[in-house]
């Protein structure tokens, strides 16, 4: 017990210890805050692929078309667990008389509201439909955000129809009858126009490039897959893939950019743990004598380490907990500080036009938190480790020689 009482006592002898309680409050307060604001914006990302993507995707495993696509929706329908289905018709074309690629997909308003949630993402509160006449009698279309144009603008599209099986390129006009932005712009490049219209405008008939699936439980996805597997193997051969399979890249891409954050930010608690290692050594030098008399009066090399050990270890800690209720409370205030600084200065720090966000996500994490706190109390333990080494391996007789 005598060790944690001498560390504390050393410790309050001098003020430069602040220095290094400071240096890993600030070090643990920014991985709070970056881990936090990066754990916000992943889920939201997840949230808006799921809104705008179906829980399963049934695609052609050999042709670019769903082969017997009628009959791949009737073994759908026979499928307890699906509670929805929307086909898709998916197909590149040029914007305009400039080199605009864009995606354009046929859809189905009634069916598709039943496998995404797109109808939250439109402009003005405009419900997911096509009008059944516009003004000029052009085909309706509903445009993404990243689309320069408004409401009622008529726009260009070319692409190649299949004329007896040979591509052909054909143009035709068609007006925006809605707009939408879900803030990520492979999505809000794309433009959605009615099955049958762009069944007619590619020529393909009645051919689908995708059947999109919602089931009753996502948990339940792989038995759902297995069955339909089954079922539509007599009709050809299919791929059945969910949303997360299908934005795999972009979802790794986003969990590595908050682990290569926390990684960088990592080091300023290494920085401040160096802090600790030169405070310590400065300490053994100044307190040679009383590590002499302490080892004279009977003090085991074991104890007179763990002394200075426990220095280093009462600082990583004050600093932790200093770090996690300045971290939690700026993570967990994040948007009203962001308001003040804006009030005050007029800098928008998350300006909206750029992330499409109204606010900064944040979602604290308390195993993040933990897991940031243990690794910042061990890294404190290695670097107290060699000065403690040294102080215990003082011979008594050279500690007291010149005193």
């Amino acid at each position: 017990m005598y060790k944690i009482f001498l560390a504390w006592r050393y410790l309050l002898s001098r003020k430069i210890i602040f220095l290094a309680v400071g240096g890993i409050a600030v070090g643990v307060m920014a991985l709070i805050v970056v881990t936090s604001v990066m754990g916000g914006f992943s889920k939201e990302m997840r949230e808006r692929i799921r809104g705008t993507s179906a829980h399963l995707n049934i695609t052609s495993g050999d042709s670019y078309f769903v082969p017997n696509f009628q009959k791949v929706i009737e073994q759908i329908k026979s499928t307890e667990e699906v509670v929805g289905y929307a086909p898709r018709l998916e197909w590149g074309a040029l914007l305009g008389s400039g080199l605009n690629f864009v995606q354009i997909i046929g859809i189905e308003p009634l069916l598709e509201k039943n496998v995404n949630a797109y109808e939250k993402y439109l402009s003005h509160g405009t419900p997911l439909e096509f009008p059944e006449k516009t003004w000029n009698n052009l085909p309706p279309v509903i445009i993404g955000n990243q689309l320069k144009y408004d409401l009622d603008d008529i726009i260009s599209l070319t692409t190649l129809k299949l004329k007896s099986g040979i591509p052909v390129p054909v143009r035709q006009d068609f007006q925006t009858t809605g707009k939408f932005r879900t803030g990520m712009f492979e999505y809000d490049s794309n433009i959605y126009i009615p099955l049958k219209t762009a069944q007619d405008f590619l020529g393909v008939d009645e051919g689908v490039t995708k059947i999109c699936l919602t089931i009753k439980d996502y948990r339940n996805v792989e038995s759902v897959r297995e069955q339909l597997r089954q079922k539509l193997g007599s009709l050809g051969y299919f791929r059945l893939n969910t949303w997360e399979e299908e934005k795999r890249n972009l979802l790794r891409a986003v969990a590595t950019e908050k682990n290569i954050n926390a990684f960088l930010l990592f080091f300023i608690v290494v920085v401040a743990a160096f802090n600790i290692l030169a405070l310590l050594t400065m300490r053994v030098v100044e307190k040679t004598k009383d590590i002499g008399i302490l080892i004279s009066l009977g003090a085991r090399p074991y104890g007179i380490m763990w002394l200075f050990i426990w220095q280093g270890l009462l600082v990583a800690t004050i600093g932790s907990v200093i770090g996690v209720i300045a971290g939690y409370t700026l993570a967990y205030y994040l948007n009203p500080i962001e308001d003040f600084i804006y009030h005050r200065s007029g800098w928008k720090l998350f300006p909206p036009d750029i992330y499409y966000l109204e606010k900064i996500p944040s979602e604290i994490n308390y195993f993040t938190i933990l897991i940031i706190v243990i690794a910042t109390l061990l890294v404190s333990l290695l670097f107290s480790i060699y000065p403690a080494l040294k102080a215990s391996r003082l011979n008594p007789v050279d500690a007291l020689r010149y005193e």
